[in-house]
């Protein structure tokens, strides 16, 4: 039986949450298809990516009302809505729609990740020490961060009464009569532990929600047996494709590259073209990725050099008429075809995947329903067994704010030379 319904408003945002739970040795399954009709196959906690964090706040309010009626429905007794660590995405539109296709009168907001530098004090939100809003966020072109303030971020989209709290006085402020959001501080493991303890009498009665730090306090709420994951073993190639402009992503593919790493970006006329891939210069670049592999065992295709980069391909993305944040799915379906092209020929080959669009994009691409998390190589970067229309692979995925600069050439040393390591 599911006892835990996770709703996630990207793709790695679904896995590094879910890998939390998998490394408790609970079975997990995250699905592409909003987990509606996907099959769990008994798996104790399903996670749904709705794909919600670009969209206009009502579609996404009802993406996630959707999702969290189907688990009312099936008696699913723990609900929790994925959010981004850095408050990205439609926060209080997604609340909204969660706690009114749950039934639920009070949604509990645990949005600090401190393994990861993310906290919340005094109700204001911090990035490795600063204050979020004067981050690389702040400049993030899908999604900026204009206040660290969590409360009003969640305002923002919502009319529910939202209130800033501390661990020790949650339990009390859930005991209050009539609706509301209640937003909770974290500086430390220990604060999301005393959170977790004080949620405990109440998880089965009010949506939970917070990134993959708070998710990581989960498995002590349900019940489901344990079990234990064999490891995907030793992979010969490593194909990393980055569709993340965050600049931490960016930096790790130039360190990479200067390791050795064959990288091939695509030009912003590449990139927004729909028949790239049937032209001689996508012809090319499948080429040059099968033979970087073939000759080094490890390529990237990567979508952006830098921020300047960025700017050019939003620039002809309004010239051609696109609509407006379309440009990072035209990216995104891009990078999907060249690497599934270069991918289809390979065997003992690891794909690496920096990026939520570009991951789901690649996994519709291979003929992917659903991935098994495993473990973690690292905090952030995810672990996983994909099965597609080609076989069974490994899967390593990460948001692009994740991981030090050396995260590629980590992630090939665990998958080339050790299959990376066991989960539990």
């Amino acid at each position: 039986m599911t006892e835990l319904w996770m709703t996630a408003d990207d793709f790695t945002g679904a896995l590094d949450s879910g890998v939390q739970l998998a490394k408790a040795g609970l079975a997990v399954r995250v699905a592409l298809d909003g987990g509606l009709r996907e099959n769990a196959n008994g798996a104790a906690v399903r996670v749904a990516d709705t794909q919600s964090r670009h969209l206009p706040p009502e579609e996404a309010k009802e993406r996630v009302r959707a999702q969290m009626a189907a688990a009312a429905k099936a008696g699913v007794p723990v609900l929790y809505k994925k959010t981004d660590s850095t408050l990205r995405g439609n926060l209080g539109a997604e609340f909204e729609g969660a706690l009114a296709g749950s039934g639920r009168q009070k949604l509990v907001f645990v949005p600090a990740y401190p393994a990861l530098g993310r906290i919340v004090i005094g109700g204001r939100a911090y990035l490795n020490g600063q204050p979020l809003e004067k981050t690389a966020l702040a400049q993030d072109p899908l999604n900026p961060v204009t206040t660290g303030v969590v409360a009003d971020v969640v305002r923002a989209q919502t009319g529910l009464p939202v209130r800033a709290v501390v661990p020790a006085a949650l339990e009390e402020e859930l005991g209050r009569e009539g609706p509301g959001v209640f937003c909770v501080d974290a500086a430390t493991e220990e604060d999301l532990a005393h959170a977790a303890q004080a949620l405990a009498p109440w998880a089965e009665h009010v949506v939970l929600a917070g990134c993959a730090g708070f998710a990581a306090h989960l498995p002590g709420f349900l019940r489901a047996p344990r079990q234990a994951f064999a490891p995907v073993g030793a992979q010969k190639r490593l194909l990393a494709v980055c569709g993340s402009v965050n600049p931490v992503s960016l930096g790790q593919v130039a360190f990479a590259e200067a390791q050795g790493a064959a990288v091939c970006r695509l030009t912003p006329e590449e990139l927004l073209a729909p028949s790239f891939l049937k032209t001689q210069a996508g012809k090319a670049s499948v080429q040059a990725l099968a033979c970087a592999l073939e000759q080094a065992g490890w390529a990237v295709l990567c979508s952006a050099r830098s921020g300047g980069h960025v700017e050019a391909v939003r620039a002809l993305a309004a010239a051609q008429g696109l609509p407006e944040g379309g440009a990072h799915l035209a990216v995104a379906e891009r990078l999907a075809e060249v690497a599934a092209a270069a991918f289809a020929g390979q065997r003992d080959c690891a794909l690496a995947v920096f990026g939520g669009d570009t991951l789901f994009a690649l996994a519709q691409a291979l003929g992917v329903a659903a991935i098994e998390p495993l473990g973690e190589l690292s905090p952030g970067v995810v672990l996983s067994r994909a099965q597609g229309a080609l076989g069974g692979f490994a899967l390593v995925s990460k948001a692009g704010g994740f991981g030090g600069e050396d995260v590629l050439c980590s992630i090939r040393q665990a998958l080339l030379d050790g299959g990376g390591p066991l989960p539990c």
